[in-house]
């Protein structure tokens, strides 16, 4: 940005309207979708741009809690049906033992298709 030229700071509608645009993808209104056009080109000041940072964050955060909440709630729910099934510790351990190897074999397979993918764009740019 050239010396002396000043950005208009963006104003708190507009501030939630890109934040919530850019954090689900959609407009609620038809008139939004122009003013999300005109946003999308206009420089902002750091301070707008720490402002959206901050908010798309708190977004992000409340909705990873969330979920955490509801796996936190399944698991308490299925260790109460495993207990009145009677399950033991060793039939848990065994399971652990069995998601364990289940779980390696599927980073395994995982790390092998990113190094296919990651050949595959090489080839794709020479």
């Amino acid at each position: 940005m050239a010396k002396g030229t000043k950005t208009v700071a963006l104003t708190d509608e507009e501030l939630e309207l890109y934040a919530n645009y850019v954090f689900s993808g959609k407009v609620e209104k038809e008139e939004d979708e122009k003013v999300i056009e005109e946003l999308v080109t206009r420089s902002v000041t750091l301070g707008d741009a720490t402002t959206i940072a901050k908010m798309l964050s708190t977004q992000v955060t409340q909705q990873i809690t969330h979920q955490l909440v509801q796996v936190m709630e399944r698991v308490q729910v299925q260790e109460i049906v495993l207990e009145k099934l009677g399950a033991n510790k060793k039939i848990i351990k065994d399971a652990k033992v069995k998601y364990k190897k289940q779980y390696e074999a599927q980073k395994e397979q995982l790390i092998k298709l990113q190094s296919e993918m990651a050949e595959t764009l090489e080839k794709e740019e020479e």
